[in-house]
């Protein structure tokens, strides 16, 4: 609570059944008398995109749910809570999903889920997933709050029947490493993060309204340094050779539309050894333009700013 309150970011899920008085008034939470069984969700997240999407309804099992849905909102007119998810059954209704935060947070959020455990015993050594034609999943409400942190991973698919991606990013030299498993190479994800769009060494993408999106195959690992902030069309990141002495690398970034661009070079890299040109070729004699320093909220990045056409790194 201490790390929210100073700022921090926050999610948690699971029943709050133990909670103590203190936890509950963070969380703006009161427990209620327990449901299971069948709910209509009632959400205004945004989630993945399907032909033919999912359900509506949720089967909560309290013996694999750690117990009844219990949790509501305790102050329903607090205008730092932001309701995101309510189940209702026969008339009754609780919370299941909502953030908070307070002016005098510092920017300090907290996402709270209750959660659904979405499979059943069958028989066996391992529990069995619902059916996601009949039920909706109810992990996937997780994914469906990362946009309040700044992340934004949607999946776009035909129908629930096929199987989501399993994704990976981790921070190596300054860059972001995105590495994936798709049971179907069919579905394609949208990426938006608080740097804007991420741009997958090497490839193409169709941005759409400002997230960029790709169709990977069955195991996949792509190194990302630029981000762009530019809502619509068709934009290249690739590697090229440094071909000047004292460079040791450079990329081009290409199809940019006005476009704001944030680049992660190497932790060791100075403001001194950063090169930014738009609308220029070799021998880089020509078409030199600033950059500014990013926030470091954001990790260490460089900013360059109103660029049509391509833009080349280096250092």
């Amino acid at each position: 609570m201490e790390f929210v309150q100073k700022g921090g970011k926050l999610m948690l899920f699971g029943p709050a059944d133990h909670a103590s008085p203190q936890f509950l008034d963070f969380l703006n939470l009161q427990n209620e008398a327990p449901l299971e069984g069948e709910f209509e969700i009632k959400s205004s997240m945004k989630g993945d995109v399907l032909e033919r999407g999912y359900p509506h309804r949720i089967n909560h099992r309290a013996l694999f749910g750690g117990g009844g849905v219990r949790t509501s909102l305790k102050d329903r007119s607090d205008a730092s809570t932001t309701l995101l998810v309510q189940l209702e059954q026969a008339g009754k209704t609780r919370d299941v999903v909502w953030v908070r935060s307070r002016p005098e947070w510092g920017g300090g959020k907290v996402a709270y889920l209750r959660g659904t455990n979405s499979s059943s015993f069958t028989g066996g050594r391992l529990l069995t997933p619902d059916d996601p034609e009949k039920w909706f999943i109810g992990p996937l409400h997780l994914r469906y709050l990362l946009p309040e942190f700044g992340l934004g991973h949607l999946v776009e698919k035909q129908d629930p029947s096929l199987k989501n991606p399993v994704l990976t990013i981790s921070r190596s030299h300054n860059a972001f490493l995105f590495s994936g498993y798709n049971p179907s190479s069919t579905v394609r994800q949208h990426f938006k993060f608080q740097q804007g769009a991420p741009l997958l060494l090497g490839l193409e993408t169709k941005l759409e309204k400002g997230n960029s999106t790709y169709t990977m195959p069955t195991a996949w690992n792509r190194e990302c340094r630029a981000f762009v902030e530019q809502n619509e069309g068709i934009v290249t990141f690739r590697e090229l050779h440094s071909g000047q002495k004292g460079i040791t690398k450079r990329y081009s970034i290409e199809g940019l539309q006005n476009a704001t661009v944030r680049i992660y070079p190497e932790d060791h890299v100075t403001e001194e050894q950063f090169h930014t040109y738009v609308n220029a070729t070799y021998p880089w004699k020509t078409g030199q333009v600033p950059f500014k320093r990013g926030d470091d909220a954001l990790g260490k990045h460089y900013v360059v700013e109103n660029v049509t056409g391509s833009l080349v790194v280096s250092w």
